[in-house]
């Protein structure tokens, strides 16, 4: 008789794409740790302090020009983390411009690619802020295959102690967060 094989596929490739601002930037050691551990084989992370969703396209280089560049190159992740926002939330004061930014990076990815988008937390702008989560939360929910991680959330009191001492940035806790 032959000799009969079986091959088991749990090695499947997994890819993750991340864009972010310098709050990613200052966690990319950590996030790219983490998200290797949890079984993604491609981890490709494009941080930049200052980086806005659609504005900048020098240094820093706008998320969504970010996004399209690395669709452009054939990257298609099977997931997508999208850490932005926050340096947008001085520049627009209603949730329809807001959500403007928000659905340009959402429409370039395929329905059936999930997406993380983690929220804002600008405590010297706490109403923009939360303009801006609200919406992020109801087009997020709307999509479908999407999440909000709430970077806002984890830094309501009592646990306020992940930011270093500008209240902007995480501290080495808050990166791990």
């Amino acid at each position: 008789a032959g000799t009969r094989r079986t091959t088991v596929v749990d090695d499947l490739e997994r890819s993750v794409g991340v864009i972010g601002d310098s709050i990613t930037q200052e966690a990319t050691p950590v996030l790219r740790s983490l998200l290797r551990s949890d079984g993604f084989s491609t981890v490709e992370i494009d941080a930049e302090r200052s980086r806005r969703i659609q504005v900048g396209s020098g240094t820093p280089r706008a998320g969504l020009l970010v996004l399209q560049d690395l669709l452009a190159a054939g990257f298609a992740p099977d997931a997508w983390v999208f850490a932005l926002g926050t340096n947008d939330i001085g520049s627009y004061g209603t949730a329809e411009d807001f959500g403007e930014l928000i659905r340009s990076m959402l429409l370039l990815v395929p329905d059936t690619t999930p997406v993380v988008w983690v929220d804002t937390h600008l405590p010297d702008r706490l109403e923009n802020c939360a303009l801006f989560n609200g919406e992020l939360s109801t087009l997020m929910r709307a999509r479908g295959m999407s999440k909000v991680a709430s970077w806002s959330a984890a830094n309501a009191a009592p646990f306020e102690d992940l930011l270093r001492s500008d209240r902007i940035h995480p501290n080495e806790r808050g990166r791990v967060v």
